[in-house]
């Protein structure tokens, strides 16, 4: 299963980092969902709803999120998501719903404007490691994914930390570096 993080910024490129109004990565199961969208019940004026969701099995990178998003401001609720059946795992997530912590985690995870900073480097590979990454060995690492946005970030991002030698040239379907990025 996979599933699609959105993340609405608004209706044209957003402000800080000039991508579409609407950005979708690729998740693996359980994945996230980030999105605040107008609703009109019948008879009523319209709202906005705010919903952010975080399914992981992976329960450390679930608790480091937790505990990033708490040094950032943003409080939320952790359940059991999805019970094991057969060869799944069981999957817990973090969720609100509250307007000013939907926004505050768009506002952490949109992409930025021209040039990022270390820290954000590191966050982002960190990031797509946990999602997309494998090692294989001790010079190797790989992390597949689609995109071609992310691909180029992956690599840029990589290529900052050290002089990467690449085994194979990135195609839409893969990032595959010859040397692990320390930083």
């Amino acid at each position: 299963m996979i599933t699609t993080f959105t993340t609405e910024v608004s209706g044209e490129p957003g402000p800080r980092h000039g991508l579409p109004a609407r950005v979708s990565l690729r998740a693996r199961p359980g994945g996230a969902h980030l999105s605040s969208r107008p609703y009109t019940p019948r008879g009523r004026n319209e709202t906005v709803i705010h919903s952010f969701r975080l399914a992981l099995t992976d329960f450390e990178a679930l608790l480091r999120a937790r505990e990033y998003l708490s040094s950032v401001g943003v409080e939320t609720h952790e359940r059991e998501f999805k019970l094991p059946a057969g060869n799944y795992r069981t999957m817990r997530s973090l969720a609100t719903g509250a307007g000013a912590a939907v926004r505050r985690i768009q506002e952490l995870v949109a992409w930025p404007i021209g040039d990022p900073n270390k820290q954000w480097r590191k966050g982002f590979l960190a990031g797509i490691f946990d999602a997309e990454g494998s090692c294989g060995g001790a010079e190797a690492m790989r992390i597949v994914n689609k995109d071609s946005f992310i691909i180029h970030w992956t690599r840029t991002c990589l290529e900052h930390f050290a002089s990467t030698r690449w085994s194979k040239a990135p195609t839409p379907t893969a990032v595959a570096p010859s040397a692990s990025a320390a930083g």
